[in-house]
C-alpha cells in the first residue's frame, strides 16, 4: 500500500507529539515560609509548633489529625477494656522510608529513650497518663515497668494509670511517633531531602509511605525568611502559602488583604502569655506578679498593636468560666498592689525577635511603666530564646501555649509540678496539684468544677499571664487545595493539590 508524503508527515507528527505528552511530567511544587531555623526534627525532643509541623510532614503515628478529624494512620485497628485502661493497637503493613518494615518495637524503643531522667524531652509529662512513665522519668522506677508493650512486631499495647478521654488525639502528636533504628530515615508522606541552614528545606515525596497514592504534592520547598519577605514572595507567586501556623501577617498589611478577600482568619485553641520566674526578687511574690497582670491593658494592646486581629484573654484557658481574678488595664490596682511590695531592680522581659513580637514587648513595657514597674527589653534570636526559657534563665518571657489536644487540662497540666518539662517557672502549689489529679479520675461537671477552680489558683498566682487569644492568619495561592489547619494550629499538606477548580 502506498502512503503519500503528507500523510506520512501527519503521522510522525501525530507520534512526536503522542510520545511527548506521554513523557514525565513537571514534579509539582508547595512552596511555603516557615520563617526559621527549625530547633530539632527529633519527633522526642519537639517543643515549637513550628518544629511539630514539620515534624508531621516526615513522620507519622497511630494516628493522624486531617480536615475529616482524627483518622488512623499506623494503626489498623484498636480495642479499649471495660476499664478504659488497656489499649491493644494493630499495626498496619507499612515501611520505613529506607524499605524496612515499621514494627510495634519501633515505638517502645522511642518511648524509653525519652523517659530515661537525662534525656531532654519538655514533653515527655504527657507520657505520664501511662503506667510507670512519670517515675520512670524521674528515676523512682525501673524501666521495665513501663506501660508499654510490643506484644509482636505488630501489636502496641498501651496501660494508662486511669482513662483519657484525649488519649487518641494524644497519638497523633509527633512525641508518640516511632524512631527508625538509623538517621536520615522517615516515615510520613515526605522525607528530607536536604537543608540549607537559614535558608531552605526541600522535602521530596516518600515513595515507601503506606498512602503514598494520597500524595500529590512531588517536592515541597520549606523556606526561612522574615514575614515582610515572605508576603512580598507570595505576591510575586513563589509561594503558596504565607502567615499562620508558621508566621504572621504583618499588621499592617492585614486590612488590605482582608478588604481584598485574600486574608483567611480563625480563632485556634492558644494563648499568648508571659512567663514568670518566680524564683527572682519581687517576683517571687504574688502580689507583684498580679501587679504587672493587672497594669497590662490587653483591649489597648489589640486594638492599636494588633489591629483587632486578636481576642484580649484575661484566662489561661480558651472557652471556660473560671472566675477572673484581675482587672484589664487597672493603673490604680497595680499601683495599690505594688505599694506592698515596692520594686529594687528593672526586670528584663525576654522575647524570641519577629516585628511584631518587638512591638507586642514594647508596648508591654510602655503600660508597665506607666504604673511604674521598670522593664528592660531583650530580643533574641529563637534558638537563644528557647534555650534560655528551658534552662529558666530569664526574669519575664513573652510566649505562648497552643493546645496539643482540644482540652483545657493541657493547659493546666504545664504546671501541675515545677519540674514539668514546660513549666519553666519554678512556680507550683500543692492545692492546684491535687485539683488537677482528681480531675484526672473525674468526668462530667465534677472535672469542669475541678479544672476551673484549678485555673483560679494559676490566675491569682499568676506564674502567666494571659495577654490574648490567638487567631490564625494567612493568604494562600487560590489554586491550593486540600490544604488543613486545625483548631490546634497544625497544617495538614498530605491532601494538598492545585486545581483551577473553584
Amino acid at each position: 500500500m502506498r502512503i503519500d508524503r503528507h500523510t506520512l508527515f501527519s503521522f510522525i507528527a501525530f507520534f512526536f507529539l503522542a510520545m511527548c505528552s506521554s513523557g514525565p511530567k513537571d514534579p509539582v511544587k508547595l512552596s511555603l515560609n516557615i520563617v526559621a531555623e527549625p530547633h530539632s526534627l527529633d519527633t522526642r525532643r519537639l517543643r515549637t509548633l513550628n518544629d511539630i509541623n514539620i515534624a508531621n510532614m516526615i513522620y507519622e503515628g497511630l494516628f493522624r489529625n486531617t480536615k475529616e478529624g482524627l483518622i488512623k494512620a499506623l494503626a489498623e485497628d484498636y480495642t479499649v477494656d471495660e476499664t478504659e485502661t488497656l489499649y491493644r493497637f494493630k499495626l498496619k503493613k507499612t515501611f520505613w522510608s529506607n524499605g524496612k518494615p515499621i514494627l510495634a518495637q519501633d515505638f517502645v524503643r522511642a518511648y524509653k529513650s525519652l523517659l530515661h531522667a537525662d534525656f531532654p524531652s519538655d514533653y515527655a509529662f504527657l507520657f505520664y497518663y501511662i503506667k510507670g512513665a512519670e517515675r520512670i522519668k524521674k528515676g523512682r522506677q525501673d524501666m521495665d515497668s513501663l506501660g508499654v508493650k510490643a506484644l509482636d512486631d505488630t501489636i502496641l499495647e498501651f496501660q494508662l494509670v486511669h482513662p483519657i478521654p484525649f488519649f487518641l488525639e494524644l497519638l497523633a502528636l509527633p512525641i508518640f511517633f516511632p524512631t527508625p533504628s538509623s538517621e536520615g530515615v522517615y516515615n510520613g508522606p515526605f522525607c528530607l531531602f536536604n537543608w540549607f541552614h537559614n535558608y531552605q528545606i526541600t522535602l521530596t515525596k516518600n515513595l515507601h509511605y503506606w498512602d503514598k497514592g494520597g500524595v500529590s504534592i512531588d517536592k515541597v520547598e520549606l523556606n526561612m525568611c522574615d514575614c515582610e519577605t515572605g508576603l512580598q514572595l507570595f505576591e510575586k507567586g513563589q509561594l503558596d502559602l504565607e502567615g499562620s501556623p508558621f508566621g504572621t501577617i504583618p499588621p499592617d498589611s492585614r486590612d488590605a488583604l482582608s478588604h481584598l478577600g485574600k486574608l483567611t482568619t480563625h480563632p485556634i485553641l492558644a494563648i499568648q502569655w508571659i512567663r514568670v520566674n518566680t524564683s527572682r526578687d519581687e517576683l517571687s511574690q504574688p502580689l507583684f506578679r498580679k501587679a504587672i497582670a493587672t497594669a497590662i491593658h490587653r483591649k489597648d494592646l489589640c486594638e492599636h498593636i494588633l489591629f483587632n486581629s486578636q481576642t484580649p484573654a484575661l484566662r489561661i484557658c480558651p472557652n471556660t468560666f473560671s472566675k477572673i481574678q484581675y482587672q484589664d488595664g487597672g493603673k490604680e490596682a497595680a499601683k495599690d498592689l505594688l505599694n506592698r511590695c515596692p520594686q529594687t531592680r528593672i526586670f528584663t522581659l525576654s522575647y524570641a525577635f519577629s516585628p511584631l513580637s518587638n512591638r507586642i514587648a514594647q508596648a508591654i513595657q510602655s503600660q508597665l511603666e506607666a504604673v511604674g514597674i521598670q522593664i528592660h527589653l531583650e530580643r533574641l534570636e529563637p534558638k537563644v530564646f528557647f534555650s534560655r526559657v528551658s534552662k529558666k534563665d530569664y526574669d519575664l518571657a513573652l510566649g505562648n501555649w497552643i493546645a496539643d489536644v482540644p482540652d483545657p487540662l493541657n493547659f493546666l497540666q504545664n504546671f501541675r509540678t515545677s519540674d514539668t518539662g514546660t513549666n519553666n517557672t519554678f512556680w507550683e502549689d500543692p492545692q492546684f496539684k491535687e485539683l488537677i489529679d482528681k480531675a484526672l479520675f473525674s468526668k462530667g461537671e465534677e472535672r469542669t468544677k475541678l479544672l476551673e477552680a484549678a485555673e483560679e489558683i494559676l490566675l491569682e498566682a499568676s506564674p502567666v499571664i494571659p495577654l490574648y487569644q490567638i487567631s490564625m492568619q494567612y493568604v494562600k495561592n487560590p489554586h491550593l487545595k486540600g490544604i488543613h489547619i486545625s483548631s490546634l494550629g497544625l497544617i495538614d499538606i498530605k491532601g494538598a493539590y492545585f486545581s483551577d477548580e473553584d
